[in-house]
């Protein structure tokens, strides 16, 4: 069958085909060049990440100390309020048996003192919810019996000696995020 026709003919026809192909970037614009620096750059700021993420999870692990340091300060302040607010409501009691003071300052009393209990229960739900944001951050289980004490806290506040606007600028050349 002729190719060319779709006749039927009498001869043999052969084809050969030969390609030679050379690949070679004579000039590419410096695109491997600067693919190679951008690799690099990627690198630094994934590894910059990776710090950033450690020096949020130090803050963060701190931010938790301290709500729960503040949190256990919370408490004793209202099982204080709410020991203060039960001696007033005994006295304002006795004072409306003997028929002296207001009864409605005894009732208002009585209303204060189930508001500092309330707020004295408020106060252990947030200790109980610092406590495991705190060892969900440091990766542990709940320990009830573990204990938490100050370590000189106040002291580590008051005796920093960098200025605000020290602490920014060295912010800037140590923090990841902004690198």
């Amino acid at each position: 069958i002729d190719p060319f026709t779709n006749d039927f003919i009498n001869q043999r026809l052969t084809f050969s085909n030969a390609t030679l192909s050379l690949s070679t970037p004579i000039f590419n614009g410096f695109r491997l060049k600067n693919s190679i620096k951008q690799n690099n750059f990627n690198l630094k700021a994934s590894e910059m990440e990776v710090e950033e993420t450690r020096q949020n999870l130090k803050l963060n692990v701190t931010l938790a100390y301290f709500q729960l340091l503040n949190a256990l300060d919370v408490l004793n302040l209202a099982k204080a309020r709410a020991e203060l607010t039960q001696k007033q409501v005994e006295r304002l009691e006795v004072l409306a048996k003997e028929g002296f003071g207001n009864p409605a300052d005894y009732t208002d009393m009585k209303g204060q003192l189930a508001n500092d209990n309330m707020a004295a229960i408020n106060a252990e739900n947030a200790i109980v919810q610092a406590r495991i944001n705190l060892f969900q951050l440091l990766g542990m289980d709940t320990d009830e019996n573990l204990l938490f004490e100050r370590f000189g806290v106040d002291e580590a506040l008051e005796a920093y000696p960098l200025s605000a606007e020290e602490i920014y600028t060295e912010s800037l050349q140590n923090l990841a995020a902004y690198k």
